[in-house]
């Protein structure tokens, strides 16, 4: 239906991340932050044609992005205010790289956990009220923060995975490549194409690298099956929460068209 998004952006661990020279205030960031939100949201209302949508659609990726603000704060981390782009998204981009691997899993962790109770809230607001409108934000918000959980960077679900085994990439970049063909929706063909592209930097960096990201991915057995625990666990309480969302629905949302 709409856009998905790169959740944040880093410099490949084993490459020094860039420092952009100056800070960043709070208030410039995140007028930054507003205007691409109503840019985005003007947008998505003239391609769907419902502002309502749009605008609910839009503040729950705000949500989602904010959760991989406060995790990287709580980390010690410093990001950037996120930015919107339409048909592609939103991002934050990091100053710093990660400390290791389960520093990256937690930090993309928070994003979809977040959009989970964004999500949730929203359904519950919906039923609250009767608000066919909030159903279908909330069915949407569910089906990004999955698509979002898709083990290949730059996504989420690339960054969770990569602190239990890079090997789940694998299906990931299947997982993608074989939505590209099935949807064959454009902005998925273009999202697709931008995911793919950055995952080969990715893997071709780390293989560049190769003594130093083994540090980097060492992560204890226990830790590792804690990580695949939530995991999964939060993939199953958005599916639960896409099928209640499109249970309310006239007609269950599509994400191909």
């Amino acid at each position: 239906m709409e856009p998905s998004r790169p959740v944040f952006t880093v410099h490949p661990p084993g490459a020094p991340a860039p420092r952009p020279s100056g800070g960043e205030g709070f208030a410039r960031g995140y007028s930054k932050t507003l205007l691409s939100m109503l840019v985005t949201i003007a947008v998505f209302a003239w391609w769907i044609g419902d502002w309502q949508v749009a605008a609910g659609v839009v503040v729950l990726i705000f949500v989602h992005e904010m959760g991989h603000v406060i995790a990287a704060k709580v980390l010690g981390m410093p990001v950037t205010a996120p930015l919107f782009i339409p048909f592609i998204g939103a991002a934050i981009v990091m100053r710093e790289n990660p400390r290791d691997a389960m520093t990256e899993a937690l930090m993309a962790y928070a994003g979809p956990l977040a959009g989970c109770v964004g999500s949730w809230a929203c359904l519950w607001l919906a039923q609250q009220t009767s608000q066919l409108w909030l159903v279908e934000v909330a069915a949407i918000s569910f089906g990004l923060n999955l698509f979002n959980l898709i083990p290949v960077p730059p996504l989420d679900g690339g960054r969770v995975c990569a602190a239990v085994s890079r090997w789940f990439w694998l299906p990931g970049l299947l997982l993608i490549a074989g939505t590209m063909i099935v949807l064959h929706a454009w902005q998925m063909l273009l999202v697709g194409t931008l995911i793919l592209g950055s995952a080969y930097q990715r893997i071709r960096d780390d293989m560049s690298h190769q003594a130093e990201m083994r540090q980097y991915y060492r992560t204890s057995l226990p830790l590792r099956a804690l990580v695949a625990a939530f995991y999964l666990g939060l993939i199953g309480v958005l599916l639960i929460g896409l099928s209640a969302a499109n249970g309310l629905l006239p007609q269950a949302i599509s994400f191909g068209n």
